[in-house]
């Protein structure tokens, strides 16, 4: 769905921002469900929508999450109808694939739809989610090649993350670092309890549809929770999107008839007006870690030198390379992070992966350096030290969270000399902006 903002983005056309204008739409298009409720509940599921500070956060990220916010809730809308005709079938099966092509997390979600479906004995709706899967089976190969870290990569006990998805169900969440800085306490803990409160609201509620709401996300959060003891699938932030639009769709229509859920829902709005209006001053302008220091790397690097990157500074300078605008050899650190720039683990490089960089720097072509742009919490006193002994190890520039070094072969320095870690705090005080 990306790809021809993507390929018009790569031929300088138009900004990269626009890609946001797709998860945008799709939050925007969530309020269309308002049109199955009248009166209060369509007052109240809109005041809940806008309010909602996870909605908020990635209607502005080109990512998939906000867009399978809305293919969830058209399914779970579609799904729970008791009588659906034709063309219903059909939209559910087609709804059913795209939100599984959409994210692996849709797996949950359709087995949630699927089990509420054998339980309401609603068969024809159960046949179209069968449907709609089967049209998935030719993905499964990949997903299965896929390496760990492209779907199990959180490593939280299981009670925290169950904590943070009931939190933003609550209307709080636990906010993703990328975001910026997490909510206060209270607030976080104000969330927790109001999202157990209002899926215990959706079960007891008298609206069948409500129940089936409270039914899907609870059987959706168990069963992300249970995987994750296997394999952390779970990332509470982002895992609980898939559902949130339905329980909050669900809360509005069983307030017309319940004045628990009324309050719950009063509440979780109160609660997620104050969630969003603290984190919007940490909102605007904010550029990635280390995004001055891969342009940096462009102005300076020339076709006969190498930049290595790790983790999340990678994947700028891939695009960076990618695009034209890096002229040096682009290198990664571990090699593999090539085949899945967006996966990685921010852990210290390990020995194999160091050896191996060292053996690559050895065919570097006469005359030619290696600059490294690395997150400073990897840059540890044992690669530092082996660089100062196969070479000239220099400090370039650094900024929050980020390092750039370069690194010629010769004059080699003596092995044990000592070499300056990263200061508390992952910062390197480094005077020098650039280099010849």
């Amino acid at each position: 769905m990306e790809k021809p903002f993507v390929a018009l983005a790569d031929a300088g056309a138009i900004r990269d921002a626009v890609v946001r204008a797709l998860p945008w739409l799709a939050t925007l298009a969530l309020a269309l469900s308002a049109r199955r409720l009248s009166g209060r509940p369509r007052a109240l599921f809109l005041v809940l929508l806008a309010l909602s500070p996870l909605l908020l956060l990635y209607a502005a990220e080109a990512r998939a999450y906000a867009i399978l916010s809305c293919a969830a809730l058209a399914l779970f809308l579609r799904s729970s109808e008791e009588r659906p005709a034709p063309a219903a079938l059909v939209g559910i099966a087609l709804l059913t694939a795209v939100a599984l092509y959409l994210h692996y997390l849709a797996i949950f979600l359709v087995a949630a739809l699927a089990a509420v479906a054998v339980g309401r004995r609603r068969f024809r709706s159960l046949a179209a989610i069968l449907a709609g899967g089967a049209l998935f089976l030719p993905w499964i190969p990949i997903l299965r090649a896929q390496p760990a870290a492209a779907t199990s990569w959180m490593r939280e006990p299981v009670v925290s993350s169950a904590a943070g998805m009931l939190s933003g169900l609550g209307g709080a969440g636990r906010i993703p670092g990328p975001f910026g800085p997490p909510l206060p306490v209270w607030l976080f803990a104000a969330g927790v309890l109001l999202g157990a409160l209002a899926i215990a609201a959706l079960l007891a509620s008298p609206n069948p549809r409500s129940r089936d709401a409270g039914a899907v996300s609870l059987i959706y959060l168990g069963l992300v929770l249970l995987v994750s003891l296997w394999r952390p699938v779970g990332f509470a932030g982002r895992s609980e999107m898939a559902v949130l639009p339905i329980a909050i769709w669900g809360i509005a229509a069983a307030s017309a008839d319940s004045a628990s859920a009324r309050r719950v829902a009063a509440a979780t709005a109160a609660v997620a007006l104050v969630s969003t209006a603290s984190l919007l001053p940490s909102l605007p302008g904010r550029a990635p870690e280390g995004s001055s220091l891969v342009a940096l790397a462009c102005r300076t690097a020339g076709r006969n030198d190498v930049l290595v990157s790790s983790a999340g500074l990678y994947l700028p300078s891939r695009l960076a390379a990618d695009r034209g605008r890096l002229a040096a050899r682009l290198w990664s650190v571990p090699a593999d992070l090539e085949r899945h720039p967006g996966w990685f683990e921010a852990a210290p490089f390990s020995e194999s992966d160091r050896q191996n960089l060292y053996r690559r720097m050895e065919g570097l072509p006469e005359g030619g350096r290696v600059f490294l742009l690395l997150p400073s919490l990897l840059l540890s006193s044992e690669l530092g030290q082996e660089l100062r002994v196969r070479g000239t190890l220099l400090p370039v520039a650094s900024a929050p969270g980020a390092v750039f070094f370069s690194w010629t072969p010769g004059p080699r320095l003596a092995r044990g000399e000592s070499y300056p870690d990263a200061a508390p705090g992952g910062r390197l005080a480094i005077a020098r902006s650039d280099i010849p």
